[in-house]
């Protein structure tokens, strides 16, 4: 069997690819972040038009990359009983219009896109820290048969989920 395909989009020069990754199914691993996290919108919502966070990130590389899964994680923290991905898929639901804000999206329909997401969404809530985030999405992605992963998170976040999807994936992820 392959090993998945990992590609890394960095901030702030992050630009949408007009570009397929190999042939196969592709998961878009959007990371999550403590609830508790001061600055929390900031971080997984961002600021429009131009400083988008991890969510538009997400959602925008989903749909360029045609992914047939999205995994938000993770299970590390909780309001109210919620978990970090629940939350973090309600607040995207909730707030899915808003994305015509940020300028990623002024191609885009969102009004067109949103029912493909909310399809294919899933929801990772057993890890607890990044290494498990990553290994438990994996396993999420194996079973749709993904061969493609694209990790979405902040810039200072992205070397550990890099790393971390090199050790559970192999040496030849990339």
């Amino acid at each position: 069997a392959s090993r998945p395909g990992i590609i890394e989009y960095r901030w702030p020069e992050f630009r949408l690819r007009r570009c397929r990754l190999s042939n196969g199914k592709t998961g878009v691993l959007i990371h999550g972040l403590n609830l508790k996290t001061e600055g929390w919108k900031n971080v997984v919502w961002g600021t429009p038009p131009d400083l988008a966070g991890r969510l538009p990130r997400g959602v925008a590389v989903a749909v360029e990359q045609r992914a047939d899964v999205i995994v938000l994680g993770s299970g590390g923290s909780d309001i109210d009983g919620k978990l970090e991905a629940e939350y973090t898929r309600d607040f995207l639901l909730q707030n899915f219009s808003e994305l015509t804000q940020f300028s990623l999206f002024h191609e885009i329909k969102v009004q067109s896109i949103q029912a493909q997401i909310e399809k294919i969404l899933r929801l990772e809530t057993r890890s607890r820290n990044t290494y498990e985030e990553v290994k438990y999405s994996a396993e999420i992605f194996k079973a749709a048969e993904v061969t493609n992963i694209v990790l979405v998170s902040s810039p200072t976040h992205l070397p550990r989920c890099l790393r971390d999807a090199c050790v559970i994936f192999g040496e030849d992820a990339r």
